[in-house]
C-alpha cells in the first residue's frame, strides 16, 4: 500500500508541476485545418463535438499551433475537440480532416475561475476548433463506436419513457450524459451538497454488482463463474458510461475484491485504493489533474480511516447510525477539495445525505428497470400491444426526483445552511489531512489498546473463579475493580482529548482572513475591479463585451473564492454592457449580496433603463430602494440601495473613503455616456486609486478643473482631493481600455502624476 501510494504521489506532483508550468503563449484563433482519428463524439446544444486523437495541423497560419504541439511530451499527445455542425459518415475510429478556427485551450487568469485548459488536458486535449467544416472522412469505425451507439441507445429509451428534464437526470446518473440535465437541477445539486450524487461512482458499481451478484446465484452456475461475470458486466457497463476517474476506481477496487473471494484472499479497502491508484496513474495519468479523481479516494479514505472512529469495536452500529457515520466521515475528508473546487459549502448535507443515498439505489434500479421495459417494448412481434402500455417505473423516478428536491431546496430555506468558505492553500490542505488521518489512528489505537486492556482483566477475573463479589475474595475482586475503573478513566480521557482536536482540526479549516488588496480582474473587453479593505469589499464596474456570461464565470467566482458573499458598496461608472453586463447577472442570481449600488445622477435613468427595465421579473425592481442620501458605515439594509451620487459625494468605510468627483459638479452638462462616466477617487492608508470608466477628453477637464481649483483645495472636508491634487495617486484605472482617442490627456496626467497605470482591454 505505501510503496503504490508513493508512487501515485511523486507521479500526481510531478504532473501537476509540469502542468502548472508549462509555457503555452496565448494566441488568436487561425483558420486551418486539422486532422486526426475521432476518439469520441457528443451531442450538445445542436452541434456535433468531436473528439480529435494523433492530430496534425496543415495550412498557412498553424505554425503557431505546430510549435506548440512539438514543445513538449504533453503537447505532443494532446488532440484538438472540434465543434461540427453535422456528423456525415463520422464515426468513433475514423480518420478525418476539418477546416475551422483552431486555438488552445485558455487556463484561469482570475482566482477561482474554471481553468479550461487543466480541464481538458485531463481529459487529453489541448487545442479547440470551432464553426468546423468536415473535408474528408474514411468512415471507419471500431469497438468504441459500437459502445457509444449502445450509450446512445440507452439515452432514446430513457428520453421516450421519461419527461425532458427527468430523462436528462436518469441520462446523467446511469450513461453520465450531462448534456441535457437541467442547468438548474445542477445548481441546486451542487448547492445542497448534492453533486457528487450526479457522478458514476462507487454508489452505481455497488448496485450493479449486487443485483447481478444475487441473480447469478440463484443460477446453478459457480460462484467463481459470477464473479468473472460480474467483472465483466461491470467493465463493459464503465465502457459505455465514459471511464471517469471514480468509476474507474470503484471498478479495478471492485476487481480487486473478486479476485480475493476467487482465490480465497482477506480483502483490505486502503491496499485496494492504492492499488486502484497506481494503475490508474499508469493507463490514464492526466486523471490526476481532474477534481473527481482526488475526491474519489479521499471519500475511500473517509471510510477506511475515518469511519472507524465512530465505530465501536466488535458493535455493529444501528442502520441510521451507521449513515450518518459514513456520511460525516466522508464530508470530513473531502472538505478541502470541496472547498477548493466550489469554494462553498453546505453544513447540513451530511445529514440531507443520509436520506439521499440510500434513496439513490431505488432510483438508479427503476432507471434501469425503465430502460429493460422500454427495450422490451420496442421488440417489433410485441409493439403493436405494448406501445399503450405506461412505463409505470417512469412515475416512479419523477416522483422521487420531486422529493429530492422538494428536500434539498427545504435544506436551502434552513438560515446559514450555505456557506461561502472561500478556497485554501495546498500547504493548508496538506495539514488538514495529515491532522485528520493521524487523529483518526491514534483514536483507533486508543479504542483497540485499551479493549485489550479490558479483555485482559475479565480473563483474570475469569481464570481466578470470580463470578461475584463475595466474603471470600474481595480483596481480588476490589483490585479488579479499580482496574476496570481506571481502564475507562483513562480510554475516556484519551478519546476526549483526541476528539477535541478532531473537531478543533475541522473547525479551523473554516476559519479564514482575507488581506487587503486591489485586483484588476480579467474581464476582456471590459471592466471590473475590485477592493477587499479591512473586511470590507468595494467594486467598481463589472462587466464584458466579448466574454460571454462574465457575472457566473468570472465576477462569482472570483467574489466566492475570497469567500466574498456580500459586496458593501458597488460603484458603476455609466451604462454600456462591457461595464455593467456581469452585475446584471450577480443580481439576478443572489448568491452575492450587493448592499449599495451608486451611479451617477446625469446617468442614473439610462442606467435605471439598461439594467431593470429590460428585465421581465419584477421582483428586482421592486427589490431596490433608490436613495439619494450618502452612504455611511453601517447603514445597512436587507435591501440593495441605489445611490444617485455627484461631484463632491463621500462614500466611507473603515479606514477608506470613496470621493466622487466626476461628473455633474455645476459645469455645463454634456449628453455623452462616456463623458457622464462616474469618476472615483479611492483614499486609504496605503495609498490613492482613481477610477475613471470610459471618461473622455471633456470628463478630464472638469477632472482637473475641480480638483486644481481654490474652492476644493481649501475645503477640510475634501482632504482625498487636496492630497492628491498635490502627491499624485498611487493607481490610474485608465479611461476608456487605453483607448489613444480623446482620452489620457498629457495634461491630466500631469496633474494626477500617475505611479501606475492599468488598461482593461480585450486580447489582441
Amino acid at each position: 500500500m505505501c510503496m503504490a501510494l508513493f508512487i501515485t504521489g511523486i507521479a500526481a506532483i510531478f504532473i501537476n508541476i509540469y502542468v502548472r508550468n508549462m509555457d503555452i503563449p496565448r494566441i488568436a484563433a487561425v483558420k486551418g485545418e486539422t486532422e486526426g482519428v475521432v476518439a469520441d463524439i457528443e451531442y450538445k446544444y445542436g452541434q456535433v463535438i468531436c473528439y480529435l486523437k494523433n492530430i496534425e495541423f496543415y495550412g498557412e497560419g498553424t505554425e503557431d499551433l505546430r510549435r506548440i504541439r512539438s514543445s513538449g511530451f504533453l503537447c505532443k499527445r494532446s488532440g484538438c475537440v472540434c465543434t461540427l455542425n453535422f456528423d456525415d459518415n463520422i464515426h468513433i475510429g475514423s480518420k478525418i480532416r476539418v477546416y475551422g478556427k483552431i486555438s488552445v485551450y485558455d487556463n484561469a487568469v482570475n482566482p477561482g475561475e474554471f481553468d479550461s485548459r487543466r480541464y481538458y488536458l485531463s481529459k487529453g486535449y489541448l487545442f479547440k476548433a470551432s464553426s468546423c467544416e468536415v473535408l474528408y472522412s474514411d468512415g471507419k469505425k471500431n469497438a468504441k463506436d459500437y459502445i457509444f451507439t449502445v450509450r446512445q441507445k440507452i439515452g432514446n429509451l430513457l428520453e421516450k419513457s421519461l419527461d425532458t428534464e427527468d430523462a436528462g437526470m436518469m441520462k446523467a446518473l446511469i450513461i453520465a450524459d450531462k448534456t441535457d440535465l437541467d442547468g438548474e437541477i445542477k445548481e441546486l445539486y451542487k448547492d445542497a451538497g448534492a453533486s457528487h450524487l450526479l457522478a458514476i461512482s462507487g454508489l452505481h458499481i455497488t448496485f450493479l454488482a449486487t443485483a447481478i451478484l444475487y441473480i447469478l446465484k440463484k443460477t446453478p452456475m459457480k460462484l467463481n463463474m459470477a464473479y468473472i461475470l460480474t467483472m465483466i458486466f461491470l467493465s463493459v457497463y464503465v465502457a459505455i458510461a465514459g471511464v471517469s476517474a471514480s468509476s474507474l476506481r470503484a471498478l479495478i477496487m471492485f476487481v480487486i475484491l473478486c479476485i480475493g473471494k476467487i482465490s480465497k484472499k482477506s480483502y483490505d479497502a486502503l491496499t485496494a485504493m492504492a492499488a486502484a491508484a497506481l494503475i490508474t496513474v499508469i493507463v490514464r495519468p492526466l486523471f490526476v489533474l481532474h477534481t473527481g479523481f482526488l475526491m474519489s479516494y479521499l471519500a475511500i479514505l473517509g471510510i477506511a480511516v475515518v469511519l472507524p472512529v465512530f465505530t465501536p469495536i466488535g458493535k455493529r452500529l444501528p442502520k441510521t447510525a451507521s449513515s450518518a457515520a459514513m456520511s460525516f466521515s466522508v464530508t470530513a475528508s473531502t472538505l478541502p477539495a470541496v472547498l477548493n473546487t466550489y469554494y462553498q459549502i453546505n453544513i447540513l448535507s451530511p445529514f440531507l445525505n443520509i436520506l439521499l443515498i440510500p434513496g439513490m439505489t431505488f432510483i438508479l434500479g427503476m432507471g434501469f428497470l425503465c430502460i429493460i421495459i422500454e427495450a422490451i417494448k420496442e421488440i417489433p412481434l410485441i409493439y403493436p400491444v405494448t406501445q399503450f402500455i405506461p412505463n409505470v417505473f417512469a412515475y416512479g423516478i419523477h416522483f422521487s426526483f420531486a422529493v429530492y428536491e422538494w428536500l434539498m431546496k427545504a435544506e436551502l430555506m434552513i438560515p446559514f445552511s450555505l456557506i461561502t468558505t472561500g478556497s485554501r492553500e495546498t500547504e493548508r490542505v496538506i495539514v488538514y489531512e495529515a491532522v485528520l488521518i493521524l487523529l483518526s489512528v491514534i483514536i483507533e489505537k486508543i479504542k483497540v489498546y485499551f479493549w485489550r486492556k479490558g479483555k485482559l482483566a475479565d480473563n483474570w477475573l475469569r481464570r481466578n473463579k470470580i463470578k461475584d463479589r463475595t466474603d471470600l475474595q474481595p480483596d481480588l475482586y476490589s483490585d479488579y475493580s479499580k482496574e476496570k475503573k481506571t481502564i475507562k478513566k483513562k480510554k475516556r480521557l484519551g478519546l476526549i482529548i483526541c476528539f477535541f482536536l478532531l473537531v478543533l482540526n475541522i473547525l479551523s479549516f473554516f476559519v479564514y482572513e482575507r488581506d487587503d488588496r486591489i485586483e484588476f480582474l480579467y474581464v476582456g473587453q471590459g471592466l471590473c475591479v475590485c477592493v477587499r479593505y479591512k473586511g470590507h469589499v468595494y467594486c467598481y464596474d463589472g462587466g464584458s463585451s466579448d466574454k460571454k456570461q462574465v457575472g457566473k464565470y468570472v465576477i462569482e467566482p472570483y467574489l466566492k473564492y475570497y469567500g466574498i458573499n456580500r459586496v458593501d458598496a458597488w460603484f458603476i461608472s455609466h451604462g454600456d454592457s462591457d461595464h455593467i453586463s456581469g452585475i446584471k447577472e450577480i443580481l439576478n442570481d443572489g448568491s452575492v449580496k450587493v448592499e449599495q449600488i451608486i451611479v451617477s445622477e446625469a446617468l442614473y435613468d439610462v442606467f435605471y433603463e439598461k439594467m431593470y427595465k429590460e428585465k421581465a421579473n419584477e421582483e428586482y425592481e421592486n427589490n431596490m430602494d433608490v436613495s439619494k442620501e450618502k452612504v455611511e458605515e453601517g447603514n445597512r439594509s436587507g435591501k440593495t440601495d441605489i445611490i444617485k451620487a455627484g461631484a463632491g459625494d463621500e462614500f466611507k468605510g473603515k479606514g477608506i473613503t470613496f470621493t466622487v468627483i466626476s461628473p455633474d459638479f455645476g459645469n455645463e452638462k454634456t449628453e455623452d455616456c462616456n463623458e457622464n462616466s462616474l469618476t472615483v477617487i479611492m483614499q486609504t492608508d496605503a495609498g490613492n486609486v482613481l477610477f475613471t470608466g470610459d471618461g473622455g477628453e471633456e470628463a478630464e477637464k472638469l477632472v482637473i478643473g475641480y480638483l486644481m481649483s481654490d474652492e476644493n483645495m481649501g475645503r477640510s472636508q475634501n482632504d482625498a482631493l487636496r492630497i492628491i491634487s498635490k502627491n499624485g495617486i498611487d493607481i490610474l484605472q485608465v479611461a476608456h481600455h487605453g483607448s489613444s482617442i480623446n482620452t489620457n490627456d498629457q495634461e491630466f496626467l500631469s496633474v494626477i502624476k500617475p505611479k501606475f497605470a492599468v488598461i482593461s482591454c480585450g486580447f489582441n
